[in-house]
This record gives structure tokens, C-alpha cells and sequence, in this order.
């Protein structure tokens, strides 16, 4: 309840409005009495409407008045955030810190309010009640971790190997930074008014006599202006930052003067996030303060709110990956952060440690000398170490050091899942063969960053080892695998060009998203098992998320409910189910149970399809499976070339060449014909039913065991319990398949609780995967219950996008933790667990890595 009215107080529109016409009136304030009456009822409105059935209206309003008091805006006392400080935080020494044993409940807190509010609420009181000296306020407040994580432990460093650059951003969402600067038109409705009353607050003495000079009536009026809707009203004028600093920087007490100088400081050293961190304690610190108006402390209180509600904007909140992709990965709002200025918050949140180490993705197009110079400098500032300038002949010591800092990383590239590499392979090709054409350029990469770089004299650079992985993200119910598959053989297997000074190098390694979010239990699975088979994954690759391996469908299916997919993706799964369950058959007999329903359903929507025609009316289970095989081809290449000559990526794309030609020809069987149909099909403009699929109710015929009824654009289908059966033997089929090859699979908890459909971190199958105690995969056991297994898999745990999804990547360690101790583990036992995840993490990482600088011969 409490976490929920936090979320509430923030996130109520109905509350929102009501302090905003309480801001908006120009005579003398009101009774405060009787806007907390309406602040508790919007709150308990927007609580029930939210969270129905949940609680009872008696409840709610009992639980509202308690932390939503008559005097909130009188005294500036607030008990729900000290109880929430008191329940979720604890303070050890110099830093506010999350508790151990609170991480989940931390964590959806988190979720709804920036936790530095928290934080800020703790140190303004702090201030308020203690003599602290300016001196220790600012080491204290400057040396908060992101997060509010515990510090790192000097013997225990962490390696992220699933991190999207362009998923980071600091929680403040840049809008102090945007204060001043111009905003984009389209966000100026929804900046302005914030960013002119975050000046106001500011720019005046926010205390009353004798503590301060605030004139109520004038800053009433200015915060009226602020907030007016008229478009027309005259621009107000941006902080003068450096003004700001010069009118305070004398100030020898703590207090609000002195807290806007450490804004400014902040501000002008181009560190955002602690500028914010600072905007929040000196807010608070005012709203605390016993000489505070009334009318200031509703002011506060509504702009935290308004920007809550524009983070929810960044936030993930909801289910699905096409969510994600659409409403906040491309989010328009986060384009407005200035990259330079979010970058020191992006670095200290992937190296809290000293020795901490990441693999980074990028896209294609991101790689170049200046994004990897501005992350270099950034990593050598945040370590404390001073990057070297070569026209002043640095130290060989000072060299060093630098240099270790450009090997704490690598560069992960994904491609990501465009439609428009559906209607033109050529554009794929294109785009990946800039990639290559960038791994061999040369220019740009001479500068002090990079020690030098080419023309450095004791060491040899390679700019191009930065490059180590090949990875699809994305949408995969948009483009599936198959679309990328020829490129990343090219890429990984080519001879691509590099600059002439380099060694030899080892290929790219492949961290492939895949089986993340699906329409289907059978969708998830075939996806990644064509991500496997297509991409031809090996020892050592990484199959990114992979949830559909671990969700145990009975449970995706109850959480789901009913199941739309389009009939051409319904009758893959079938087939490929067809094909699984017949290898199969001989070990388990559930599998040989289900063929010849999965054939009359084959046959059935095979009729239904939006490729078939009458020539394909005998196909056979068989033939078209290996049709959905062939699939690992790219068309356009075979097309582009009907004399078939030597071509790297010819060779590479169009593996099965001689079949295809076969098949075209006429003297080939239905597999190669059913393939070329397919795709000559693709691309045409048609209209493609839909299935209904659901678990089994009355309307079922036990003849056939198929609905009586279809209707012509909406088909029926369902799966019984014996179907979901086998698929949950498949998942371990299927792991043991790929733990025999030496594959990984890229755990991202907090990103998998998200998007997926799960409730809680205990719920995530990496207890399935690899159990802190493997007495549970023995067979008979819960996850080996059909004796498909011999083991765990090998797992490895990261963020993916933290800020989007808040946390870190020591947090995502602690929240497993938490969730095994819940599930029942002993604390020796998790901790264990969690140390072998940890050095998996690292041993990846090294096994990845190719040095950036090597240190010359003497015969060089």
C-alpha cells in the first residue's frame, strides 16, 4: 500500500489538476485543509481505478489520510517518505543506499518515483537538523552512486555483457539541462511551463522573513505566468548559470543560497546528474523549511509531480517488446539529452567498480572515432585518470594507465529489426557492407583519446578490435532471424578488410535477441531455435533473453489468455513442432503422442495459407520442413545471381545454391518449389487470415480434435493440456541441445519482468537455466521432469537498458539474490550461486576481448 500511494501521489492526473488550479489562483491561498481533501480524494480515485479490487474504499481512504495529512503543505512533514526511507533505505556513512533484503520492493518503487526524491527528502532534513559543515554536505551529496546502490566491493569487480548504449539515460531525463536550452516545438507544451516554474523556484529567495525575503504576492504572480496556457505570453529568460554561481559562491552557511551555487557548479562542469541531484535537495530543503510558504511548498510539490509523469514517458510500464521498441526505446523525449552531457552518467553506471568491464551495443551506423572518443574520455575521467596530451609528452607511467582504462570495453553491433529490410534485402546488404567498409577506415582515430592512436610510438592500435559481437535486436515478431542470418555468416566467416598495421584478430562472436516476446509458446521457441540453426551459433555465442526457452508454457498461456497469430506463422510452428516432436518420439512417448494431431492440423491450415495454391496440396509434413529449413538462404542474393560464379557473400548467404537452382529448374523435389513459391509470394500484396488459439473448451470435436466451427478471416485452434505438455519437454529438449553446443544465454531479469510476462523476479526461468542448487535438474526432479536434461546452461546476467528499465547491474545480482532466498535457497547457498554468475560474466568478457593497443617490438 505504501509503494502504491507513492505512485499514486505522482502519477494521479486528477491530484495533478487539482494542485495546478490551486497554483493558478491569484487571490490569497485558500484553506490548505480543503485542498488536501481534494488531493485525497483524486489519490484514492486514481488508486482504486488503477488497482481494481484490489482494496477496499474504506482501506484506501484510511491509508490515504495517514500519509497524505490535513497539514502536508502547513509543517512541510511528509511520514510517507520517511516511512518509505525508513522501510527501502538505510544510510552507511557517507552514502544513502538501498537495504539488501528490500531490493524488490526498492525496485518497484522505483519504477514510479526517481528514487533520488528519496534521497533528496533524507539529506534536506539532514541538513535541516544537523550543524553539518558545507564541506562534508557536499562530499556526501557529490559522492551518491547511481542508483543509490551499495559501493562496490574492491575485490569483487562485474563485467555487463548486454547493455544498450542508447538504453541508458540519467534519471533526470536532461531537464535541468534543458532549462537552458531551446527545447524541440514539439516538446515545448509540456517543457515550458516546468522549466519556467524550475526558474522561478530558483530564482527566488524561497524562505520568508526573517530566514529569507520572499514577497508571496510577487512570486505567486510569476508562478501564475508560469504555468499560463496563453502560447502568446512574453519568453521568459533562461538561468544565467555562471550569474547564478557569482551571486552565490560567497556563501559560507548551508543553506538555499548555498545549495543553488552547488547546482550551478554542477551545472557548468557539464554534469547533469549531479546538478539535478542537487535541483532535488534544494527543493526539498526549501519545502522542509519551517520559514516556508504554503503556496512554495504546493509549487514543489507540484513540479516533482509533472516530472514523474514525464519520466513514466521513459520508463518501461506494461508488457510486450513491441511496446518497448515503439513507445520508449525511440521515445522522442530522450532524444533531447545531449549526448556529451549524459555520458558521464552513462559510464559511471556500467563501471561503479574501478575494474568493472562491459560489453557495449551499438547499431552499425553508431561506431566511429568521435562516439568512441567521447566514451573514452568519459571512462578515464570517471576512474580519476588524466588522459594523456601528445604535444606534451606524457609520462610512459601516465600512458599506461590511460590505456588500460580504453581496454575496459568492447562494442557488441546489432542490426536492428527494420521493416524495411523485410521489402529490400539490397538495403541490408548495403548497410552491412558500410559496416565493413568502417572497420577498415583509418582516419579520425589519430587523436589524444586514443593515446595517439596510429601514430603513437610504443604501441600498436586497433580501432577495429573494439567491434567483437554481431547481434539482431528488436521487434522479432516484426523481422525474424531469418532476414539477418546470410549477413552475419558473411560478416563472421568473410575476409573483411582491416588497416594495414593491425594483427591478426579472431571473428566476431554472435548475441543474438531471441525468444524475448512472443505470440505463442511455439513462436518463442521456433524463433530461437532458428536464430541457432540459421545464424549457425557456436561454441561460446549468446542467445540474447531466450525466455521462450524457460517460461513454462502452461503459464506464459494462463497469463496470456488468447493467442492471435497469423496463420503463416501458425503453420510454421506446426511444422516445426511436427519435426521436434518426431525426433522425439523415441525417447518420449508424449511426443509420439501428439504427431498425427499436429499432422491434421498441418493439413488443415496448410489450405489456409497465404502462399498456397493447388500444386502444394500433397506437400508432407516433411517437405515442409525442410521448405521452413531452406529459409537460412537469402533470396536476393540467389536472384542477383543466376550464373553462379565466386562471391564471398554469394558463398556465404546461399549455402544451399545448387538445390535452390535445382528446384527452380524443375528437377528438384517439393522443398525447394514450396521455398522459391514462398518467397516469390513475399513480397506481393495479399490478405493473410489470423488464428484464434486458445485452451480446449465445449465447442471442441473429439473426432478430429479440431473447433466446428472457423470464420473466413478469423480462424480457431487450441492447445491441449498434452500439447503444452510436450513444449514444456521441448524447452528442455531444446536447452540440452544447446548447452551441448556451448551456447549462453543473456539473462536480463529487470528487462525480462518488464517486457515479459512476469510478476516478479522469482518468477524468471533463470531458476530453471541454472538453479543456485542443481538437485532440482536430477531427472524426475521439477526441472528435469522428463529427463531430457544433464544439466544446467550456462547463464550470464545483465541490464539490457537501464534507465529505461532502472537499475544496475550489481542490482540485478542483489534482486536474484532476494528472489532465491524467496524461493526457498539458504543465503550460503545464493551467494554462491551469485559468485559463479559473476565470474561467468567475467571469464566471457576476456574469452571476447582482443587487446585495442599492443605494446611494439623493439623490432618495430
Amino acid at each position: 500500500m505504501t509503494e502504491l500511494t507513492t505512485g499514486a501521489v505522482f502519477a494521479s492526473e486528477h491530484l495533478n489538476r487539482s494542485l495546478h488550479a490551486y497554483l493558478r489562483t491569484a487571490v490569497s491561498p485558500s484553506d490548505d485543509k480543503e485542498l488536501s481533501i481534494k488531493c485525497r480524494i483524486a489519490l484514492v480515485s486514481d488508486l482504486d481505478r488503477s488497482h481494481p479490487r484490489r482494496f477496499r474504499l474504506n482501506d484506501l481512504d484510511r491509508a490515504v489520510r495517514i500519509w497524505w495529512p490535513d497539514d502536508l503543505f502547513v509543517d512541510g512533514k511528509w511520514p510517507l517518505f520517511d516511512e518509505l526511507i525508513h522501510q527501502l533505505m538505510v544510510r552507511n556513512g557517507d552514502f544513502l543506499q538501498y537495504r539488501d533484503d528490500k531490493v524488490q520492493a526498492y525496485a518497484r518503487l522505483a519504477a514510479e518515483v526517481e528514487p533520488t526524491l528519496l534521497v533528496g527528502w533524507h539529506f534536506a532534513g539532514w541538513i535541516l537538523d544537523s550543524q553539518a559543515s558545507p564541506h562534508d554536505v557536499a562530499r556526501v551529496v557529490d559522492s551518491q552512486l547511481p542508483f543509490y546502490a551499495p559501493p562496490p566491493r574492491p575485490n569483487k569487480h562485474y563485467a555487463e555483457g548486454h547493455v544498450h548504449l542508447g538504453g541508458i539515460h540519467f534519471d533526470a531525463l536532461a531537464l535541468l539541462g534543458n532549462l537552458a536550452d531551446e527545447l524541440s516545438h514539439q516538446f515545448q507544451s509540456e517543457f515550458r511551463p516546468l522549466r519556467e516554474l524550475t526558474t522561478t523556484l530558483l530564482t527566488a529567495d524561497l524562505q520568508a522573513p526573517p530566514a529569507g525575503t520572499l514577497d508571496p504576492e510577487s512570486f505567486r504572480s510569476r508562478c501564475i505566468r508560469a504555468l499560463s496556457d496563453n502560447e502568446l505570453q512574453a519568453k521568459m529568460d533562461d538561468i544565467d548559470w555562471s550569474l547564478l554561481l557569482d551571486r552565490h559562491r560567497l556563501e559560507a552557511e548551508v543553506g538555499g543560497p548555498w545549495l543553488k551555487a552547488q547546482i550551478a557548479r554542477a551545472m557548468l562542469a557539464g554534469d547533469q546528474s549531479r546538478a539535478w541531484r542537487w535541483l532535488v535537495v534544494f527543493l526539498w530543503y526549501s519545502y522542509r523549511h519551517a520559514d516556508c510558504n504554503e503556496y512554495v511548498r504546493v509549487a514543489v510539490f507540484y513540479l516533482f509531480g509533472k516530472l514523474m509523469q514525464l519520466r513514466h514517458q521513459l520508463i518501461m510500464d506494461g508488457q510486450g517488446l513491441t511496446r518497448f521498441t515503439q513507445l520508449y526505446y525511440n521515445n522522442q523525449l530522450r532524444k533531447t539529452v545531449d549526448v556529451d552531457a549524459s555520458t558521464m552518467d552513462v559510464v559511471a553506471r556500467m563501471f561503479a567498480g574501478k575494474q568493472d568491464l562491459a560489453e557495449i551495443k551499438i547499431s552499425p551506423d553508431l561506431f566511429s572515432a568521435g562516439l568512441t572518443a567521447t566514451l573514452a574520455k568519459a571512462v578515464a575521467r570517471h576512474s580519476g585518470v588524466a588522459s594523456p596530451e601528445f604535444g606534451m609528452a606524457p609520462s610512459p607511467v601516465t600512458v599506461k594507465s590511460y590505456i588500460e582504462q580504453l581496454e575496459r570495453w568492447h562494442f557488441c553491433v546489432h542490426f536492428l529489426r527494420r521493416e524495411k529490410y523485410v521489402r529490400s534485402r539490397a538495403a541490408l546488404w548495403e548497410d552491412a557492407n558500410k559496416f565493413a567498409e568502417a572497420l577498415a577506415r583509418e582516419s579520425g582515430w589519430n587523436l589524444d583519446e586514443f593515446a595517439g592512436g596510429h601514430i603513437n610510438p610504443d604501441y600498436r592500435f586497433n580501432p577495429g578490435r573494439w567491434l567483437r559481437g554481431l547481434d539482431i535486436a528488436g521487434d522479432e515478431n516484426l523481422v525474424r532471424s531469418e532476414v539477418f542470418a546470410p549477413v552475419l555468416r558473411w560478416l563472421r566467416h568473410g575476409l573483411l578488410p582491416r588497416p594495414p598495421d593491425e594483427h591478426g584478430s579472431a571473428g566476431f562472436h554472435l548475441s543474438i535477441h531471441a525468444g524475448e516476446d512472443y505470440a505463442h509458446p511455439l513462436s518463442g521457441l521456433r524463433h530461437v531455435d532458428e536464430t541457432v540453426r540459421f545464424c549457425e551459433l557456436r561454441s561460446g555465442d549468446r542467445i540474447g533473453h531466450g525466455l521462450a526457452l524457460g517460461i513454462e508454457p502452461i503459464t506464459w498461456v494462463e497469463h496470456h489468455g488468447d493467442m492471435i497469430l497469423s496463420v503463416d506463422e501458425h503453420l510454421d510452428n506446426l511444422v516445426w513442432a511436427w519435426h521436434q516432436a518426431c525426433t522425439l518420439s523415441a525417447r518420449l512417448p508424449l511426443a509420439a503422442q501428439i504427431v498425427p494431431r499436429l499432422e491434421r492440423r498441418i493439413s488443415r491450415f496448410l489450405r489456409e495459407s497465404s502462399w498456397y495454391d493447388g500444386q502444394f496440396s500433397r506437400s508432407t509434413p516433411q517437405q515442409l520442413y525442410e521448405a521452413w529449413d531452406l529459409r537460412r538462404n537469402c533470396h536476393y542474393q540467389f536472384s542477383s545471381n543466376p550464373v553462379r560464379m565466386y562471391d564471398p557473400q554469394l558463398e556465404a548467404a546461399v549455402p544451399d545454391y545448387d538445390r535452390l537452382m535445382a528446384g527452380r529448374d524443375g528437377t528438384k523435389g517439393s522443398a525447394e518449389r514450396i521455398y522459391l513459391h514462398c518467397q516469390e509470394k513475399a513480397h506481393q500484396e495479399k490478405s493473410i487470415k489470423n488464428v484464434l488459439v486458445r485452451q480446449p473448451s465445449g465447442d471442441v470435436d473429439a473426432m478430429d480434435g479440431l473447433p466446428k466451427k472457423t470464420g473466413d478471416v478469423l480462424l480457431h485452434d487450441f492447445e491441449t493440456a498434452e500439447d503444452l505438455e510436450f513444449m514444456c519437454a521441448l524447452q528442455d529438449f531444446l536447452l540440452n541441445r544447446y548447452d551441448a553446443m556451448g551456447l549462453i544465454i543473456e539473462a536480463n531479469p529487470t528487462s525480462n519482468v518488464y517486457i515479459a510476462r512476469l510478476e516478479n523476479h522469482s518468477q524468471h526461468p533463470i531458476f530453471r537455466w541454472y538453479p543456485p542448487n542443481e538437485t532440482c535438474l536430477v531427472q524426475g526432479m521439477q526441472w528435469n521432469r522428463f529427463g531430457l536434461r544433464r544439466g544446467p546452461i550456462k547463464v550470464l546476467i545483465n541490464t539490457d537498458d537501464p534507465g529505461i528499465m532502472p537499475t544496475t547491474l550489481r542490482t540485478e545480482y542483489a534482486l536474484l539474490g532476494e528472489a532465491a532466498i524467496d524461493l526457498g535457497y539458504s543465503r550460503t547457498c545464493v551467494e554462491s550461486w551469485l559468485e559463479r554468475l559473476r565470474e561467468f560474466g567475467l571469464d566471457e568478457f576476456n574469452r571476447n576481448h582482443l587487446p585495442i593497443f599492443e605494446k611494439k617490438t623493439h623490432f618495430e
